[in-house]
């Protein structure tokens, strides 16, 4: 080798132990900053384990102190402590020093929704160490609102855990970005937990501070209490607390009572000593609250009444760890209580010995007593009204707020209406109506307390008055109908017959003829008007006789349907049978038809109405029908409509006379009180069921009776001539009528003598007896009536016939009993005149 390769070689060779040289210094200075680092990391911990900051400052300064020592440890930008909200969904910095602009920072907030995978991660990892934390996936969703802003590349993050769980974080931030070593991730663990521990330390000593004053508030408030708390050890009910208010229920300090446990139980009355112990024991072993009332004998001798409540309470396990309770003085309440229950058992013994009702209620008008009497008139166990409100359960619904406000103002003022009258509701919904006479109760003190009260039923005593007063009521209304359809019969029957004589003249213009027959169609009208009153009054004419219902309805519906329009539809369902009734079948057919346009004014024209009829059998149970009605068969019509409907308060009278629902001039309010009067008549009766918009039913009730074989339809006699030359006697007081039959009469060629009064009549008669054929006599004339009269001339006259004339329909009646008398209705025309007189000729 030559000398200048051995000068190479051994350069090389000396080159690279110079690069084994280096490396080994590299290795050792890292080697030394490692333990540099190491020793720095130590003197840190060191430092923050010997700190009293905590202690002397509180939590604030002693964080502080943490991050001073953490950022000049790892040389990071800054250093903060951030915290969960009560969410968990949100941090908070609670502290924040900055090194580089040398500040503290607080306030600032990082939200879980715009940051969940950092949120994640802080859940799931004992530190977050992103040394490029721009693209770290723990951290870069913080980039362009966070770590941009302020210039960071690199985040060492530990979570702060208390009791296992994440309640924040330590971040360290860099200005660049870092290589995190274990060591170095250990040391930002360890911080983290200082920062736990100062935290832990802080909620223990609050928590504390917290207990201390709750247990002295509890204390003082319990010790301020006017009764006595306690509290036993569940196993053995050992004595381990008791406030100082022992001491006056039982002359004992609680000291004595907690030193010798056996001194509670003797506090006890020996009489119920056993007794509550066992009581508080069982209880103890349930589980379960209770309370009793007992006698304490304390060392005074005076006897002291309590009131003892206790429970059993748990710790979070559910294991029983004390028996508390109260025990509160009664001792005044108990004998007031037992003084007040002695005066009401004397009371009560002397109120079930009075036929009365008795009734007593507290201040607040719930009922505490009522004896016998009382709940036998309503219908009532006594455990369905005592202790209930008295005015939801006894008074009408209409009257309870009103008479219950009355009460209550009474008994707050101390004063109560000494006598005081009011219905009360039995249990089956009967009215009953009582006089009460009232007293206030008190106790000893004077405080109202309640009422008292004594009441006497004058349900049936006012019922028999009131059906007695409607009674004269109606028929006071009955006889003055009477009288008016009378006087204007008399008068119809002038006019009628002077219409129709004027209609039969030779020549009348045809313009006057109209005028003469529209003055007889109201004329005609106008008869109506008295027929109606006269039904009212039950005196109308009757035409009885016995026919099949289905028939006549058909007929009535005929006739609706051309009333009605076509904008109104009429329904029947007829299903009879072929049941008959007896009854006026003209007067029950105006019946319906009047029912009828009474229903097609109620659907005010677009609607419909519906006729139904069938055999319905009625007895004491039924419902449906009106409680006048006697047991048996009955033909049921019913005419409905889909209409108005009739208002609550205007239903009980539709039936009286002049009451109508109608507008002013569509109708007198005679057409429902005139067709009662026509079914009643017939024995039978009308119940009526109306809602306001839903429509109204009459439902009409016959009694069923037995068809009649071969009975002739009513007009089929056959005609006979009204003229005559027979002598008539004419007993009529009235000078306008008297002068129109005399002329009506003798225009048929009829002689006629004519009498004002009864002795002028018979006068009359004895003069000549056997110039007269024919009488015919009013039923009210002066000096006697036309029956009296007709048997009068019939002893004098043998031959004659008596003719009776009247508005009264039941005149026929009577005068039907009278052979050789018959009946004309007023008011008549003369025709109707004659041709009677010819059939009574005809007859004789």
């Amino acid at each position: 080798m030559s000398p200048s390769s051995e000068s190479g070689h051994l350069q090389a060779e000396i080159e690279r132990l110079r690069a084994r040289e280096r490396e080994w210094f590299a290795v050792a200075e890292s080697a030394i900053a490692r333990e540099r680092r190491a020793l720095e990391f130590a003197r840190a911990l060191a430092q923050l384990s010997r700190s009293s900051t905590l202690e002397t400052h509180g939590l604030r300064p002693a964080l502080l102190e943490v991050l001073q020592y953490s950022a000049g440890a790892l040389d990071a930008s800054r250093v903060g402590v951030w915290v969960y909200d009560e969410t968990r969904r949100r941090l908070e910095c609670l502290v924040l020093v900055d090194r580089s602009r040398q500040r503290e920072e607080t306030g600032q907030k990082l939200d879980a929704d715009t940051y969940p995978g950092y949120f994640a991660a802080l859940e799931q990892e004992r530190v977050i160490a992103a040394g490029e934390a721009r693209s770290d996936p723990r951290t870069r969703e913080l980039g362009a609102s966070y770590l941009e802003p302020l210039g960071l590349a690199a985040l060492l993050d530990a979570p702060v855990r208390v009791f296992g769980r994440a309640v924040g974080v330590v971040c360290h931030e860099f200005d660049t970005p870092r290589d995190f070593s274990t060591e170095v991730q250990t040391f930002a663990a360890t911080v983290a937990d200082f920062v736990a521990l100062a935290l832990e330390r802080r909620q223990r000593r609050e928590a504390e501070e917290i207990a201390s004053a709750s247990e002295a508030k509890y204390r003082h408030l319990v010790e301020s209490l006017p009764a006595v708390i306690y509290s036993f050890q569940p196993r053995g009910l050992v004595l381990d607390y008791v406030s100082p208010q022992i001491e006056a229920l039982t002359g004992e300090a609680p000291e004595r009572h907690l030193a010798d446990g056996s001194l509670w139980w003797r506090s006890i009355h020996p009489d119920e000593r056993d007794a509550v112990r066992a009581r508080i024991a069982s209880a103890a072993a349930r589980g379960v609250p209770s309370s009793l009332e007992y006698r304490l004998a304390p060392r005074d001798g005076a006897t002291r009444w309590v009131r003892d409540s206790f429970r059993v309470v748990r710790n979070a396990e559910g294991a029983p760890i004390a028996l508390q309770g109260m025990l509160e003085d009664i001792t005044e309440r108990k004998l007031e209580g037992l003084a007040r229950a002695e005066h009401e058992r004397r009371f009560q013994t002397l109120l079930e010995s009075v036929e009365a009702l008795a009734v007593s209620l507290d201040r607040a008008g719930t009922v505490t007593f009522v004896n016998e009497f009382f709940l036998k008139l309503v219908k009532l166990e006594r455990d369905e009204i005592v202790g209930r409100d008295w005015f939801d359960v006894m008074l009408p619904a209409d009257e309870r707020e009103r008479v219950r406000a009355l009460f209550l103002d009474d008994t707050r003022r101390g004063t109560v209406v000494d006598r005081y009258e009011n219905h009360i509701v039995a249990a089956d919904g009967e009215l009953r109506l009582i006089l009460w006479s009232n007293t206030t109760l008190r106790d000893t003190s004077g405080e109202v307390i309640g009422t008292a009260s004594l009441g006497i039923d004058l349900t049936d005593k006012a019922l028999v008055q009131e059906e007695r007063l409607q009674a004269q009521k109606k028929e006071s209304l009955g006889r003055m109908a009477a009288g008016v359809a009378h006087d204007f019969n008399n008068l119809l029957t002038v006019i009628l017959g002077g219409l129709e004589s004027a209609l039969m003249g030779a020549s009348i213009a045809d313009d006057s003829r109209q005028d003469l027959e529209r003055a007889l169609l109201a004329a005609s009208r106008a008869k109506d008007v008295t027929g109606s009153l006269l039904a009212y009054a039950r005196k109308r004419a009757l035409v009885e006789r016995v026919f099949e219902v289905d028939p006549l309805l058909r007929e009535s519906l005929r006739i609706l349907r051309s009333l009605a329009g076509p904008t109104i539809r009429i329904d029947a369902d007829l299903r009879a049978d072929g049941a008959s009734v007896r009854a006026d079948p003209a007067l029950l057919e105006q019946v319906l038809i009047n029912l009828g346009v009474n229903a097609r004014d109620a659907v005010g024209g677009h609607g419909s109405v519906r006729f139904a009829s069938e055999v319905v059998l009625v007895d004491r149970a039924h419902v449906n029908a009106p409680k006048s009605l006697e047991p048996g068969p009955y033909v049921r019509i019913s005419i409905s409509d889909d209409g108005r409907g009739i208002p609550p308060e205007a239903l009980p009278r539709i039936f009286d006379p002049f009451f109508t629902t109608k507008g002013e001039g569509a109708g007198v309010g005679l057409g429902l009180s005139s067709a009662l009067g026509t079914v009643q008549q017939a024995k039978g009766d009308i119940e009526v069921e109306s809602r306001v918009g839903r429509g109204t039913t009459f439902r009409l009730f016959l009694p069923r009776v037995e068809a009649l074989a071969g009975l002739a339809p009513v007009g089929t006699a056959s005609f006979v001539s009204p003229s005559g030359g027979e002598r008539v006697l004419l007993v009529e007081d009235q000078e306008l009528v008297r002068q129109f039959i005399s002329s009506a009469l003798a225009h048929f060629g009829y002689s006629v003598r004519a009498a004002e009064n009864f002795d002028q009549a018979l006068a009359i008669a004895r003069e000549a007896p056997d110039a007269i054929d024919v009488v015919v006599t009013d039923l009210d004339i002066p000096g006697g009536n036309g029956i009296e009269l007709a048997r009068r001339l019939q002893a004098i006259l043998s031959n004659a016939g008596v003719l009776l004339i009247s508005g009264f329909g039941d005149v026929a009646e009577r005068a039907a009993s009278i052979p050789g008398v018959a009946f004309l209705a007023k008011p008549f025309t003369p025709l109707e005149l004659a041709s009677r007189i010819r059939e009574l000729v005809a007859e004789r």
